[in-house]
This record gives C-alpha cells, structure tokens and sequence, in this order.
C-alpha cells in the first residue's frame, strides 16, 4: 500500500543541472535588506537572453516523464503559468486533479512558473502521493513500482496542492579553475611586458601560463572579445559569467586598492561583452585562504563590482557558511551551497542537520543576501540520502524533522516499511550522518590512500591510541597521536554504532534482499565498516614493527592484505562497485584505436595517481580521486600494500632500516604499468550481496 498523503510541506528530488530559473520579486525576508541587488540582479538574469516558450518547456516537462514513466505518458497534463495566475510574482507549482478524468486521459494536472517547476511538481507527486523514490542509476535506481496504473492514480485535495521556492536560484555544478584572465602568452602581443609567468609551487614542469595585468588596456579588449567570441558560438543564452580568478590563486598583495582595481576590470571585460552581465564568483578562496581574505580584502573584491552584479557561491556553506563571519558577505547576493565531496570519492558521510537547517537559518537571518541553494559537489553517485534531502531545501520554507523525514525516506527508497531498517537510519543519522567536526570529508582510508611514508618517521608511540580509544566518540583524535607526515583517515563518528546499524541492515536482508536499493546501502554499509577496521590493523601492523614483533607484524599484514580481497568480493556482487564499467564507458567514446587506448590511460589515470610523479616521488595528489571499486581493490591497492609489507617483513628480519625510496622506485613503476595495462574487468555482478556480507560480518565484526 502506499503511504498515506503527507503535509503539504515541500519534499523534492531535483537532480537536473540548472544555473538559472525564472526571477520572481524577492520573498519578504530579503526585501527587507538588500532590495536594490535582487532588483538589479533580478533585470540582468532577464536581459535579452532567450527563454523557452511555454509550448517547449511542457514539451520538456513530458519528455521526462515520457522516460521515466512512459506507461503514465497521458496520466499527466503540464501547464506553463505564462500569465502569473497561479504563481503570482514567485517560483512554484501546483499539483491538482484534472476534472473528468478518464482510463486513457490526464488525471493529474500540473502547473508551474518553468519546465524545472513542472519536473519537480511531478516528481513530489510521484514521492509522496505513489510512495516512488528516485535515485541516480548506481545508487539503486528508480524504484517506481508503488505506482498505481493509469486511470488509478490518486487524487490530491480538491483545492490543489501549491509549493512555492523561498528563494528564487538553483544552482548545480561544480566549476572548478575557470577564469577569462588567463591567456596563452603566444596571443599577447603587445601586452607582453605587463603579463607574469606562471608557476604550480614553483615547478617549472608546471610552466609558463601568461597572466595579463588588468591595469593593461588590453585586458578588457580580450575579455570583451572572449565574450562576444562565446556568445557567437553559443547564442545569447546567459548572462552569467563564472569567473573564479582568486580560486587558489592568491593575489601578489593584499593592498585593497590593488585587489578592487582587478574586480572592477574583470567585471569591465564581462560587461562591455554584456551590458547585463553578472559575475558568478566562488566563495571557496575565503575559506580556503582565509589567512589572506580578511574583511578589508574581501570587501575590495566584494564592492569592486556594482550592486547586483556578482553573486558569490557560499560553496562549503554545509560545513563552512562565510556569510556568518563576514556579515552575509558584506551585502552582496550569495548561493548557499553543499560541497559534501572531492574528487568523487566513496565515503558515507554527511551533516543531514546542516542541510536540514543551514539554508533557511541564513535565508531568515537578518539582512539577509541570500538569493538560492546550490549543490557543489566533485562526484556524483553516492550517499543518495544527502542530495535528496539537499534537493528538498530548493523548496522549503520551514526546517526539516530529519528523523521523520528519514522514516518516509526509508519507506520509498526500499518499498516498504521495517522496523530494523528505521533503526538502522536512525543510528546512521546520529553517526555517519552527523559530522559536526568542521573537517572537509576526503577519503583517506589506508586502503585507498595507502601512505608514502617510512615507518621510522612516524611516532614510536603509536600505541598512545589504545588509552584514548575508549573515548569514542572522539575517536578522530586517535589518529593525531602519530606523526604528522601519516595522513588521518577522517572518523568522526563511533564505528561500534554503525556497526549495529549495519548489524540492523543484515536483519532485514531476508524481507529486503530483492531491493537494489536496499543492495546497494548493505554493500555500501558494510564495506564502510570493513575499511575503518582496515585503517586500525594497518596501525596494528606499524606498531608490532616499531616493537620489532616479526609476529605481530605477519599477524596484521595478513589481516590487512586479507580485508582488501574480501572486500573487493564484497563489492563485486553490485553492478555499482565495479572498476570495469568505468573504463569500458572510456573506451566507448574513442573513435579511434589511439583514442581507445588514450581514453582508457586516462580513465585509469583519473583514479589512481595523476601524473606529475617522479620515478622516486609520488604525485602529490596522488588517491586523490580514490575509488572503492572490485577490480581496483584487488588490481591496484592490493599490490601496492602487498609490496610495502614485505619489505617491512624483509627489512624486520634482516634488522635493516626500511628503503622508503627503493619501494616508492618499485610501487611507482607498477602504478604507472596499471595505468597503461589492457586488462579487461567485469562489468558484471558476481555473488549474493547479502551472503557475502553477512559472512564477511561474522569474520571481522561480530
């Protein structure tokens, strides 16, 4: 049976990548404050950009459901609110039930300000009137079987159901270096007595990209010719321009003159290439060079550009919100932004309280600036629970009751109610799902970032962690006790607790198995456990060597080697966990056999370690974009550890100190043969997930 209808409070999923939406006037709490940047932004968004015609965006609205849903094609009828009536000045939709509706006609009607309003009217009607959940692909899916056929759908309350955003902006993308600052030094004719050469910390592999000073005239020539250049090639579809030129890019000074002469020059280039121009600006600089940006810094790049013309991404505003400690920055309109992860690492984590709250906290707080809510992320395709929920925020007006929210969620993502699993979520809501350490979650388990260090460097008392290792709600300080060079797997939350969430999962396994959804959170679950017990028994192993225990040190490197292969069994018995679906979709784009062979380097590249190294030095972001996937696991992490441990157990036995730089000569070596092997691996599940994991927690966690 479907869930009963809930409170008409806004629930969406809304996974579509949109910059920009219709503009309304401003809600009341931010007419109070900076009336005049809504106003002047609200113009420039409009300008003379081409907008769909209502006849296009139903057209789009039914083409999703069309491939979401395409026995339900004619269940739906979509309406553009062209003329304001039910929308008025704001964003919304609205859910009704058409009159008269027939087995093979529309029953349910839904309108909306843009094609965005109507996906997103559809898809809260299909969550909380069908019991539906939608999921990305490798997250389990849509599970869509609640509902009801044609001609059976249920109806809404006679008045309709209405959902306005309480602020107008969505934004959806990760935009990385992106600047129109940056010119080859070959095109600069005669400015090239006012440019700089480059360096990446200093490494003149890393060289010479070309900065031209903006107090050159020739600067705004160029910005305003890439701009028209763009809009040649792409049509006057935006008048937003992301320009990030500060992004870890730190000015020669911090004079504020100096740094408002660079804003005001990049905002001439946009705006003589657009008179409606706005700067779209990360705000990731103030945090991450938070020892440069103080206020007098960050109000000359703020105040550099007109009122209304720049918008700044609160990117990490989850963990980080800038606009709390700089007086929503000092007036000019903000994004508020989930980062949640880098470099598309898999990890479970989240701050759900954040999320639930952070957005409407700073959208009601005095003054406030705030015109959207944007997800920011590195990588798709993991903890599904935290982007549904940051999706919701795009429409919600009031703080979320995540407990109660969690229990409906549970009820969609898996097709039915279960107490084990209610709990199960609700301890996963207390743990992994409420970091509140402020520390940016980058996977750096030992097993995918295996450290490139020389035990005799690191502490001799790693053993301090016993002592403090029954604090554990603390238990990401048992890291700090070792030397700094060894990197601190991130572990904010008590592993003993969401082992018995796990635990909770296996229990439901019998009534739940045939789920891919619930098979994608058991794996996922599971191996999360597995890895943090992976990152003591490597501490173990380090330890039994600092003693000089031969035993000991055979003992823990077995169980290490040993945790890797069994929990790359684990993951491959998902679809979702498998390394070769990866390279395959690389291979697929090539036209050729030299891009097959150069798309599949790349991919393989892209996970493993990024090619700057040496033959004797690792690249510095090397596992920077890690993956726990089956084929990678027993391919790549299995023979690096492998390689480090028996020299370990070699050097132990021969009393000899341990050659950091012979085996970062053999691991390298290795590393860069993976990347350019033609190994074929599986795209293809094997095994029963719940088998393996049940068997897996009786060996390791029990």
């Amino acid at each position: 049976m479907r869930p009963p209808p809930p409170a008409p409070l806004p629930f969406l999923l809304l996974l579509l990548l949109v910059l920009l939406v219709h503009l309304p006037s401003p809600p009341a709490e931010a007419a109070a404050g900076p009336a005049s940047a809504w106003g002047a932004i609200s113009a420039a968004a409009g300008g003379r950009r081409r907008v769909a015609s209502p006849a296009e965006q139903e057209a789009a609205a039914a083409g999703v459901l069309g491939r979401l849903l395409p026995s339900h094609a004619r269940s739906f009828r979509f309406q553009i609110d062209s003329k304001g009536g039910v929308c008025g000045g704001s964003s919304c939709f609205r859910i009704s039930n058409v009159d008269g509706s027939g087995k093979n006609g529309a029953e349910i009607l839904i309108q909306g300000t843009t094609a965005v309003e109507l996906a997103s009217g559809l898809h809260w009607y299909l969550k909380y009137w069908c019991g539906a959940h939608i999921s990305w692909d490798k997250t389990g899916g849509a599970q869509l079987a609640s509902v009801p056929l044609p001609g059976s759908l249920p109806q809404v309350k006679a008045t309709g159901v209405k959902i306005e955003r309480p602020v107008p902006w969505n934004y959806y993308q990760n935009m990385g270096w992106t600047t129109i600052t940056k010119l080859a030094g070959s095109t600069i004719g005669t400015a090239e007595e006012n440019t700089v050469s480059n360096t990446v910390n200093g490494d003149p592999r890393w060289c010479c990209t070309y900065l031209l000073d903006p107090s050159d005239a020739l600067f705004i020539d160029v910005g305003q010719a890439f701009i028209k250049q763009e809009m040649k090639e792409y049509g006057d579809i935006t008048n937003i321009y992301n320009c990030d030129t500060f992004n870890e890019n730190t000015p020669p000074t911090n004079e504020p003159a100096y740094i408002s002469s660079l804003g005001s020059a990049i905002y001439e280039a946009m705006s003589r290439g657009n008179k409606d121009a706005v700067w779209l600006m990360q705000g990731w600089l103030f945090y991450s060079d938070a020892a440069f940006w103080k206020e007098p810094q960050m109000k000359a790049l703020l105040h550099s550009v007109p009122t209304g013309k720049m918008i700044v991404l609160d990117l990490f505003a989850d963990v980080k919100p800038i606009w709390q400690m700089s007086s929503q920055f000092y007036g000019v309109p903000y994004i508020w932004c989930m980062l949640h992860n880098f470099g598309g690492n898999i990890e479970m984590y989240g701050v759900l309280d954040s999320i639930s709250s952070g957005p409407v906290d700073a959208r009601t707080s005095h003054n406030s600036t705030m015109v959207g809510v944007g997800m920011c992320m590195e990588g798709i395709e993991h903890n599904p629970v935290v982007y549904e929920l940051m999706s919701e925020m795009a429409f919600r007006s009031q703080k979320v009751e995540v407990e109660d929210w969690l229990k409906i969620y549970s009820y969609r993502r898996y097709g039915q109610s279960n107490v084990d699993i209610e709990k199960a979520w609700g301890i996963l809501y207390h743990t992994i799902y409420n970091c509140t350490d402020g520390i940016a979650d980058h996977n750096k388990d030992y097993i995918v970032e295996f450290p490139d260090i020389s035990p005799s460097s690191i502490s001799s008392d790693i053993s301090k962690r016993r002592t403090i290792s029954k604090m554990e709600k603390h238990r990401r300080f048992i890291l700090s006790e070792v030397s700094a060079s060894l990197p601190h797997p991130h572990l904010w939350y008590s592993k003993n607790e969401a082992i018995k969430a796990l635990e909770l999962f296996l229990n439901a396994g019998n009534e739940l198995s045939k789920s891919l959804t619930y098979r994608y959170d058991l794996v996922d679950l599971t191996r999360q456990s597995l890895s943090k017990l992976a990152n003591e028994v490597y501490l173990n192993a380090l330890n039994s060597y600092q003693k000089k225990d031969s035993n000991g040190l055979n003992l823990h490197t077995k169980k290490f080697l040993e945790l890797i292969v069994d929990i790359d069994t684990l993951l491959a018995s998902d679809d979702n966990f498998l390394l070769g679906p990866w390279l395959e979709s690389a291979k697929s784009l090539a036209m050729t056999e030299n891009e097959r062979k150069q798309y599949e380097w790349n991919a393989r590249t892209q996970v493993t370690m990024w090619y700057d190294n040496t033959k004797i030095e690792q690249s510095k972001l090397h596992d920077y974009a890690n993956k726990f996937w089956s084929g990678l696991l027993k391919s790549y992490y299995l023979p690096r550890a492998s390689k480090y441990f028996t020299r370990l157990t070699r050097n132990l036995q021969e009393n000899r100190s341990f050659e950091l730089e012979e085996w970062r000569k053999d691991w390298i070596a290795y590393s860069n043969e993976w990347q350019s092997g033609k190994e074929l691996y599986a795209v293809k599940a094997t095994g029963d997930a719940l088998t393996i994991s049940k068997s897996l927690f009786r060996k390791y966690l029990s």
